[in-house]
């Protein structure tokens, strides 16, 4: 984010605390920039998705819950979790499908989480082993 010519970032959070979020990101990336970008062009590129969290932490609707299953049959090497990179994905999904995702390409960084599969039984977790 720190270079002009760096693409938008968009930021999917499942959770909630937008404002706080923004700011500290922009923060971060206003001393990484240093004098090459003023914090007010930073704030032009970075975007953030509040609506991402389901409800709040760890809470999933039917909605979700499919779409977790969906994805992991169709991707089944790539395992998302129950708790945040679900949520986003999802996200991404459903603006996708609405037209209101602007990119022909898009880089979906996982930030991890596998581990909350743990407090789910095997019959609630699409990546469980047989």
């Amino acid at each position: 984010m720190s270079n002009i010519n760096t693409p938008d970032l968009h930021v999917l959070s499942a959770l909630k605390g937008e404002p706080a979020q923004r700011c500290l990101i922009l923060d971060l990336a206003s001393k990484l920039a240093a004098e090459s970008m003023s914090k007010e062009s930073l704030d032009t590129k970075l975007f953030f998705h509040s609506d991402c969290h389901e409800g709040g932490y760890a809470k999933q609707s039917p909605a979700l819950i499919a779409f977790m299953r969906e994805f992991s049959q169709l991707n089944p090497s790539y395992p998302l979790d129950p708790v945040y990179t679900s949520k986003s994905m999802f996200a991404i999904f459903n603006a996708m499908k609405e037209g209101a995702w602007p990119y022909h390409r898009t880089l979906f960084i996982h930030t991890g989480g596998l581990q909350g599969w743990r407090g789910y039984s095997k019959d609630t977790n699409p990546y469980a082993c047989s």
